[in-house]
This record gives C-alpha cells, structure tokens and sequence, in this order.
C-alpha cells in the first residue's frame, strides 16, 4: 500500500492468508482426479465442473486474463466437464502463481502491489456473476426436464480471511494525518483532499470493494442461492465451507472468528442449513455429489404393501375411499364431493375438506389460487398447497425422517413433522411404524382388531446379488422373496380421474410440460381402477450403502381382484419403478 506522504514512495507488504502449503488446489485436484477414478464413465459424463479462483481487484483482473488464456474461456462462470483436458493445465497455473506469491512474500525486500497476482480474498466480487450464471443454467435444465434430477454443489475452499473489509481501509487512512478525518467513511475521502480521494480509490483499485465482503451481502447472495431450487419448484443446492488449515488460522487470529462462522447466525435466522468442514491435508473432508466407489451398494431399509382404498376409519370399521384422497366415500357424499375425483376442487386433497382442521383454510386456499396445485418437488404426492396446510416440507418427500412419507402418514393417522415411528400411541406394545407398515392406523391396538383388517405379508432376505447396472457399473443389492397372503379389499367405485402433478414449476413450454409431469404409477395415492378391483400399493425405501444420505424409493401399482385370488402371490420386485423423491438423511 502506497504511502503517499513520503518521498519516494514507501510500499507495505499485505498479508499472505494461511494457506500456503496450496491445500485449496491439491484437494481440488484430488477431488476432480477421484471422481474420474471412481465414478462409472456415465456418470462422470454427466458431471461438470466450474473452477472460479478468486482474489480482488487488480490480482483478480491478471487471474481473469490467464484463466481464459489457458482454458479458451471468455468467462470464468462457466461450467465444462470434469474431465475435461482444460482442467489440470488450470490447476497447474494456479499452484505456479501461488508459488511465486509465496516466495515474493518470504523476501526481506519491500515489493510493490502491483507485482502481486494473488492478493485479496473477496469472493463477494463473483456472487452476483454466479447467481446470474446458475439460475440460467437452472432454468435450461429444467426446460430438458432433468432439474428435479440435478444437484449442484457450491464449495468454497478457504482459509477463512475475508479481505478487504472496511477495517483495512480505516487502517491504512489513519496512518496519513491528513486523510485520517476520512478514514471512517473512506467514500468522502475526495472531500477532505485530492489526494485522499486518490488514495482510497487506488485502495479500491489494488485491494477491491469492502462492500462485496459485509457479511449482509454475502448472506443475501447466499440466500439467493438456496432459494434457486424453490424458484424453480425443483433441483437441489447444497452449500459447503471448506476451512484450511483450522490449527494455523486459531493460532494467526485467537480472537477471529472466519468469516463463515460470522455468517452461522444469518442463516440460522433464514431457517437455512450451512455446512462447514475442516481440511488440514490434501485429503478432502467430503467426497463430490455424485462420486462412487467403484461398486455401489443398495439396501432397501423400508417395505409397505397398502390398499389405500379400504382401511379403517375413525371408528375402527373398515370404509372405502374409492379416490384414494383420505375422506371415505360416505364423508364425501355428505360434503358434496366426487369420490372419484381425489381433489374435487381442483386444488386440496378431499381428505383436508372433510377436516374440521383443515376445512376453512383448504377452502380459502382453493378460492384465493394463492398457491400452486401442480407442483410436487419433492414426490410425495403432496401439492404445495397441501404441504402448506400440513406445514411440511414442500423439499422433503419425508420431513420428520421417520422413514414413511408425509403424505402416507396424513392419511394414516401419523404426524409429518414429528418422528412417531418408535412410539407406541395405543400402548399396545406396537410401534406406531408397526401399525403401518399392516396399513392399521395407530389410534387402534393391533392385537383386538379383526385379523383381516390387516395386510399380511412376509418380506423373506434371499442373500446378495451382483449386477452390472447400465449407468452406475456393478452394483450390489439385497434379493428378497415377498409373499402376499392378504390384503382387505371391497367393492368400490372405478375412479376415471387423476391429479396431474408435476417435479417442477409448469413451463409454458409444452415439451417441458409433459417432461415433468409425474404420470400417476408414480403419485403415491391410488384409485380404484376397474370394478370389483383394488389398487395394491408397494413401496420401497432404498439407500445407498456406501453414501447413506442418498434415499431412493421405489413403487408399484396393481390391481387385484377383489375375489382375493391375489393372496399367496409372490411379488416380483422388479416391476417396481423409481420415483422422483426428493428424500436425504440429513
């Protein structure tokens, strides 16, 4: 920094950050070099990568040119696949300049700034550019109708320093007795003297705006960010913070917290999740999303096989509900609602009508148009307007993590949002998951209803196969035998209606449209399809052993026969079809 005063000029160093054993760059290089290795090539077809070095003003304009340079890129905002051959050559460069930044700041020689190519850290510089580029890639994927399916990942590798702040600029204004008067509002500086106005601009120059790094407008980028996916009714964004060199940032700074620390109490205040991870070696704390091992494991966890169509009723008889919307047949006739229609007022489910919970405000909603009766991010059958009424979450196919999606535990008697799957409600010795999993809502005891009330199955662990999935590679999965021996059934009413829902905002593009309707095999709820049938309905939760946040669930539809001619079948798993569930362990 220039000091202006003396003749020549003086120049100070500025500091150098506490990465300099180049961890940032060697876990990048790990991560992209791992995820090459371990991924099936189809899956790292599918993958890109956006690399943004940052630095501030005058560095950030010499990385700006060479990265383009290298990489043939007009903008450094650009996604490009990962391995994609412009990427080491990349991470080459930067490992050279960090080098040589190192070794200029280990001189005992004064050096000037403008010999600096990394200098400042002001990833608030980049937010607004990155913001822009993501929400145009987001609405491109979700005209291919592949956003539901896509996650983007947003991390930061950083040392913690967030420079420059206001505090710099104070602290070099106070060191020249004229332009001192200015140093609390270096703005204004060019009133007090030319030359202070000079010197804070130069500051600016040289160093880049503190305003770009306040810990208000980083939250608001930030905040942006995870909104996206909500904007668009689809995709995932997880946000990390990766800490470099934890042990030498606390020894620099005792009384400094990193900045992404500073920002824990903004988004807790915007109900919003931050990750923060600690990387003291080239070993990266995570591993990409999308990164395998080279033999992925699935485990189902979860099995249910309901007839949604007949179950008991409030009063421990059994009672059809022929739509599959939660409100029997009888409770439908008496408001004045289709039973073969599951949302008889084109926007809440049936079920939430004949509530005296949820009746005026299902109705206001219904009436208002005040929110969207398409769309179901998360797969669970729920539309944003019943979510609302429910206070679930439009983003978690199971909001309470218990295990049973939110809609299946409305319309059995379960709460969404508090995890009820280990209590016992009745006190019958049963759980209330128990209960379910036999389609027995947990008001009644399992062991003094009618046996045939129950569905009756067994779910027999066959051993382990290997097979060789087309996208994923070798795959390791359980083998079950399932064998249905009952379920209650009863004559109902056809039902010639379905709801449409769909993974994401409705575009106006038809194409899109129809690409991201969720066909009704794959909606939660049944109907009675066909006289003297029933729809049986088979769910299975499955993860994946080797990354266990990843939850997948699969279905399947079929009509039996109400002349239970269907008991003693053995269910084969492989008619059962993925769904889109936006579900996590989180």
């Amino acid at each position: 920094i220039p000091d202006l005063q003396s003749n020549p000029p003086v120049f100070y160093k500025t500091h150098l950050g506490s990465d300099h054993s180049k961890l940032r760059l060697k876990i990048l290089r790990k991560w992209i070099t791992d995820s090459i290795k371990n991924n099936p090539s189809e899956l790292t077809k599918q993958t890109k990568i956006l690399i943004i070095p940052i630095s501030g003003g005058q560095s950030q304009l010499y990385l700006e040119e060479n990265f383009r340079a290298i990489t043939g890129q007009q903008d450094l905002v650009q996604f490009i696949n990962i391995d994609s051959e412009r990427i080491m050559p990349l991470i080459d460069w930067m490992e050279k300049e960090h080098d040589k930044n190192l070794q200029d700041g280990q001189s005992l020689d004064f050096f000037r700034y403008k010999d600096r190519t990394m200098g400042t850290s002001s990833p608030g510089s980049y937010l607004n550019r990155l913001y822009e580029f993501l929400q145009k890639d987001m609405r491109a994927q979700n005209k291919k109708g592949i956003l539901p399916v896509t996650e983007y990942q947003m991390i930061h590798l950083t040392d913690g320093n967030n420079t420059p702040l206001e505090s710099h600029f104070k602290e070099v204004l106070e060191t020249h007795p004229v332009c001192s008067a200015c140093a609390q509002a270096p703005e204004k500086c060019s009133e007090i003297s030319t030359m202070c106005g000079s010197l804070s601009a130069r500051l600016s120059e040289v160093w880049g705006y503190s305003k770009d790094n306040k810990l208000e407008n980083l939250d608001f980028y930030f905040g942006l960010f995870q909104a996206l996916p909500f904007y668009f009714g689809a995709g995932y964004l997880q946000l990390d913070f990766v800490h470099l060199n934890q042990s030498l940032y606390k020894a620099m700074y005792p009384d400094s917290l990193p900045y992404f620390e500073q920002l824990k109490p903004f988004f807790e205040k915007r109900k919003a999740k931050i990750s923060i991870w600690s990387a003291n070696s080239e070993n990266p704390p995570f591993k990409l999303n999308g990164d395998t091992t080279q033999v992925t494991s699935l485990k189902i966890t979860d099995f249910f096989i309901l007839n949604m169509n007949y179950r008991l009723n409030f009063e421990g008889k059994m009672s059809l509900d022929s739509d599959g919307d939660g409100a029997f047949d009888q409770e439908e006739a008496s408001f004045g609602l289709d039973p073969k229609n599951p949302r008889s007022n084109g926007y809440i489910l049936d079920g939430f009508i004949v509530s005296d919970t949820f009746r005026e405000r299902a109705n206001y909603l219904a009436k208002s148009g005040s929110c969207d009766r398409i769309l179901d991010s998360d797969g669970d059958s729920f539309n944003e307007c019943e979510e609302s009424l429910l206070g679930t979450s439009s983003f978690d196919f199971d909001t309470d993590g218990d295990t049973i999606p939110d809609s299946y535990e409305w319309l059995y008697g379960l709460n969404p949002n508090i995890p009820d799957d280990r209590l016992d409600s009745n006190g019958d010795g049963h759980t209330n998951k128990a209960a379910f999993t036999v389609g027995v809502p947990p008001l009644f005891n399992l062991d003094k209803i009618n046996p045939s009330y129950r569905s009756n199955y067994e779910v027999n662990f066959m051993g382990k196969q290997q097979v060789v999935d087309p996208q994923f590679g070798p795959v390791i999965k359980d083998v079950f035998e399932v064998l249905v021996k009952a379920v209650p059934v009863a004559e109902g009413l056809p039902s010639t209606l379905s709801s449409e829902l769909s993974a994401s905002r409705i575009s106006s593009d038809p194409a899109a449209r129809a690409i991201n309707n969720i066909p009704y095999e794959q909606q939660l709820f049944s109907k009675i399809e066909k006289p003297y049938h029933n729809t049986l309905t088979t769910l299975a939760r499955i993860i994946d052993a080797t990354n266990p946040k990843k939850v997948y669930w699969k279905i399947y539809k079929t009509s039996i026969p109400i002349s239970g001619v269907y008991s003693n079948s053995n269910l084969n798993l492989e008619n059962l079809t993925l769904i889109r569930a936006r579900d996590r362990n989180e």
